[in-house]
């Protein structure tokens, strides 16, 4: 008994939830997690299956989160309702003031100030999918955003949001180590 206490109040201290939000605007050919494109017509019943799933698990297992990371996909593809519903709905089954950290994944071209100012208040870290700040690299990597685009996306969460990382990828055909130091810089 000792040690099923111990465990759990381990578990209890350490547990993360992710939840994967798999729609996109487009699916980006390097990408190989579970996304889709052109199935908006699905978020809704997908979020509803999610939160069932999340309620259902919760109180059966008694579990506690100390993170929660929202992940996709692009989880920023969702509406403004859709988003304010779901996180609404969520925190009436996790208790979001036990969260430390709650991000999600954003990619610029669904970036805009009302969306911020919504997530601002439902997370306090948001992960920007930039990839490349190189117009050539973007287009190579088919991202439907510029660099100039991700720019603003980033000036955006930065005005609201100071816990905020990019994403970036490295290792491009044709690539070189200035490009890389480009994009970090």
């Amino acid at each position: 008994m000792k040690d099923a206490n111990k465990k759990q109040r381990f578990l209890s201290n350490t547990l993360g939830l992710y939840i994967h939000i798999p729609f996109c605007i487009k699916k980006c050919a390097y990408c190989d997690f579970n996304s889709y494109d052109n199935m908006a017509f699905l978020i809704d019943d997908y979020l509803n299956a999610v939160l069932k799933e999340i309620r259902i698990n919760k109180e059966s297992l008694d579990l506690n989160f100390r993170t929660l990371y929202i992940g996709g996909g692009t989880p920023t593809f969702l509406n403004i309702k859709q988003l304010n519903d779901f996180f609404s709905e969520l925190y009436s089954i996790i208790n979001k003031n036990a969260l430390e950290e709650i991000t999600i994944e954003a990619n610029p071209e669904t970036i805009n100030e009302e969306k911020v100012k919504l997530l601002k208040s439902h997370v306090n870290r948001i992960s920007l999918g930039v990839q490349s700040f190189s117009n050539g690299f973007l287009k190579k990597l088919g991202r439907i955003h510029t660099a100039g685009k991700a720019y603003s996306a980033a000036e955006i969460i930065k005005k609201h949001i100071s816990n905020f990382s990019i994403d970036l990828i490295y290792g491009m055909p044709d690539e070189k180590k200035e490009d890389v130091f480009s994009d970090i810089k």
